[in-house]
């Protein structure tokens, strides 16, 4: 009981230090509070939000400080982001930057070995993690106030001085080389492999990593890789909580001298990606083999980039199609009105250089065929479908979902990064409700239209090869392939 008051004395304070524009618009108040309504009588209050206020520091040219102070908890929250990630990996170097993420926390550092400094963060109660991702690489780290100075103390032996233990490379390669021999027990998994492969050719930065790419690479590449990342590192650096008393601004002053020069930083914004998709699958269907009795159906293309204003009707029709759970076209025509399947979505998806629209269902193998001729219908004649009704409640749903993309100090600081990263003409975050309440019904259809043809996807299922009889139903192309088959081997 203390434990859940705790929890709402928390949120309640965390919301109460949010201001500023309604979600709740005056019309939809109208209709929530219209006579005989069942909530008549209650007075409710538009839900307020606004951005709290960030403090940005520039601590180099390349290298920025965001403060977010928050005294609710003794908790201290640290993120550190160097742009990059994936996007840095050679095609030749494929496994690399993922073997340098996991020897970097765990390899040890300045003369301890991995398990010692294990050790300390959990006497301490530090939760460190690192994380690679197409675009960047983050360090993130929760500890209680007083242990700041020690957890500080340890991310900068880990970042400055590490050691890259060529036991703990071979044992990592070892668990690499366990996982590529397991990856295709899981249709679901081989499905969202599969797709990724197809939809970032011909950049080999989604194909899947085999035992020889593992094997190559060495404790010499490891440490090149890892002094490039630092001298042509734009970092990030994002603290929040109770950060009162403590002298932030000297400590990653001095954090990111040790750091190094930076020689030609590496701007997400300023690459361009080697990512178009393999143009002779499209509207085809790519069949990989499984015996299975089940069927996974992935498709997908690519749409606007985070920087397009497009992102938000596209949003809204998503919602509509098949992202609004159970009030969604897919949701209802497939599993609701048919029994096809247990699940079937759409989802966007956006990052600084593109977008991506992915639709996706599992279902009895027998069923797979229908259940594809559905939702492509679904995906096509969208815009016949649509109704007045379908606009309002996508719009008042993610309009009044927003709010919880801010749940906590952590969570609000590290979208803030990402949009620095990404860098649209104005802030979305700021701006969503607005920009979301100024969509209509002919910005979803115009732009869904634009961007979206029904005929211009990707399609992947993975299912048994009895398939081929029903899917020649849907009148597409088939190809066949295995789960390890090399998407640049198909035609």
């Amino acid at each position: 009981m203390k434990f859940k008051l705790l929890l709402l004395i928390f949120f309640t304070g965390f919301f109460m230090k949010i201001e500023s524009a309604p979600i709740i618009n005056e019309n939809q108040l109208k209709i929530i509070n219209r006579k005989n309504g069942i909530l008549s009588d209650l007075n409710i209050k538009p839900i307020e939000f606004r951005l709290p206020q960030i403090e940005t520091v520039k601590l180099s040219d390349y290298e920025t400080l965001y403060v977010y102070k928050d005294n609710t908890l003794p908790l201290i929250h640290l993120n550190l982001i160097i742009e990059g990630g994936k996007l840095q990996e050679k095609d030749e170097e494929r496994g690399l930057y993922s073997l340098l993420v996991d020897l970097w926390k765990n390899g040890g550092a300045n003369g301890k070995s991995g398990e010692e400094i294990n050790e300390q963060l959990a006497e301490l109660g530090i939760d460190l993690n690192f994380n690679l991702q197409q675009e960047f690489i983050s360090v993130d780290m929760y500890c209680l106030k007083s242990n700041f100075k020690e957890a500080i103390k340890l991310i900068e032996e880990i970042l400055i001085y590490p050691e890259f233990s060529e036991n703990k490379l071979q044992s990592f390669k070892l668990k690499y080389i366990d996982a590529i021999k397991r990856r295709n027990d899981k249709p679901e998994s081989i499905a969202a492999r599969k797709i990724k492969e197809i939809m970032e050719y011909p950049s080999k930065i989604e194909e899947s990593i085999n035992e020889d790419d593992i094997n190559k690479i060495s404790r010499e590449q490891i440490i090149q890789a890892y002094k490039n990342l630092l001298k042509h590192r734009r970092l990030h650096i994002a603290i929040d909580g109770d950060i009162n008393e403590i002298d932030y601004l000297n400590i990653f002053t001095n954090l990111t001298k040790k750091l190094g020069a930076i020689e030609q930083p590496f701007l997400v914004s300023q690459q361009t990606i080697n990512s178009s998709g393999k143009k002779d699958l499209v509207n085809k269907i790519v069949l990989v083999k499984k015996d299975i009795p089940q069927a996974v159906i992935v498709m997908g293309k690519y749409i606007p980039s985070y920087k397009s204003k497009d992102i938000f009707p596209i949003s809204v029709a998503n919602y509509i199609l098949g992202g609004g759970s159970f009030v969604s076209k897919m949701m209802r025509e497939i599993r609701v009105k048919r029994g096809l399947a247990y699940y079937a979505y759409s989802a966007t998806r956006f990052s600084a250089h593109n977008g991506k629209f992915i639709s996706s269902s599992g279902t009895n193998y027998e069923q797979a065929q229908e259940t594809l001729s559905i939702m492509l219908q679904l995906i096509k004649n969208f815009k016949d479908t649509i109704q007045d009704d379908d606009i309002t409640i996508a719009k008042d749903a993610l309009i009044n979902s927003h709010i919880f993309e801010f749940s906590n100090p952590a969570k609000i600081l590290y979208l803030y990064t990402i949009e620095q990263i990404y860098q649209p003409s104005i802030s979305y975050i700021e701006n969503y409700t607005k920009l979301i309440e100024q969509v209509s019904k002919d910005d979803v259809i115009n732009t869904y239209t634009k961007h979206i043809k029904g005929d211009d996807l990707w399609i992947v299922i993975v299912g048994p090869e009895q398939l081929l009889k029903s899917l020649n139903k849907t009148g597409l192309p088939i190809v066949v392939i295995e789960p390890e088959t090399k998407i640049d081997s198909i035609f």
